[in-house]
């Protein structure tokens, strides 16, 4: 078996035994991106967010980035679709997937690092900077690169299996022939055709003019969403959802 096969194959099986066990369903297999280091749109991803990190500066000898997307579970997505606000279940989902990743970067490294090939997994929260709203790595932005899917007006990576995901990323020494980029926008808006559905399920409006004011409305809200959940549920995630559930991309490309 070649490695890529190797890696999809593990990831899928993965993901799926760990949802089962925790009595979840995955509502369809996970995707897996790979991109070669040595693509130019890493270094104009650089040039434009130069907090972001170049993949060499965290594995000097990397050859190729993995991205992983996991799909949200349907009943989490209906479920903060519903809700006034964040709702429990999106939440629980939420903190359930970022474990199942942090978990699969660790045993996929290992079996990579095990083939000689060092490997470095970059978990799905990552070092953010709360104050800044900036982290040293986006793997919205790697997803792009490794041809998972285009942006939207959200912000957010939209997939063949939606915009409702958790992303991870995995940077090995290992060269494996990388993806294609996606030919054709996913999001119905930079395709000419009205929507703009997502803006409009934002609370605070952060969408809107997300440069004049849309981020700090958006960092007030994550907070007040800790707290709640928190006080609510004993679950800490600075989360809100609202533009990536109830929308055209929830659960496929459209």
């Amino acid at each position: 078996m070649n490695l890529r096969r190797f890696i999809v194959e593990f990831v899928e099986e993965f993901i799926r035994d760990k949802l089962q066990d925790l009595g979840l369903k995955l509502r369809t297999k996970p995707l897996v991106g790979f991109a070669s280091t040595n693509n130019y749109l890493f270094k104009t991803i650089k040039n434009i967010h130069p907090w972001i990190a170049y993949p060499k500066e965290l594995l000097p000898q990397a050859k190729t980035v993995i991205v992983i997307a996991v799909p949200i579970t349907k009943e989490a997505i209906d479920d903060n679709a519903r809700s006034p606000g964040v709702s429990k279940l999106w939440a629980r989902v939420y903190v359930i997937l970022n474990k199942i990743l942090e978990g699969l970067g660790k045993e996929l490294t290992n079996k990579l690092r095990f083939r000689g090939f060092r490997s470095i997994a970059i978990n799905p929260p990552h070092e953010f900077d709360h104050e800044l709203l900036r982290s040293k790595w986006s793997h919205r932005h790697a997803a792009f690169v490794a041809g998972l899917g285009t942006f939207g007006l959200h912000k957010l990576i939209i997939a063949e299996i939606g915009a409702a995901v958790r992303l991870s990323t995995i940077i090995t020494e290992i060269y494996i022939e990388p993806n294609s980029l996606p030919d054709k926008e996913l999001c119905l808006a930079k395709r000419e055709e009205k929507c703009s559905t997502c803006i409009e399920r934002c609370k605070v409006s952060a969408l809107t003019n997300w440069d004049a004011y849309g981020e700090t409305c958006m960092l007030d809200l994550l907070q007040k969403n800790a707290e709640y959940l928190m006080r609510a549920f004993g679950i800490y995630a600075d989360i809100y959802g609202k533009c990536v559930t109830n929308v055209p991309c929830s659960f496929q490309a459209p």
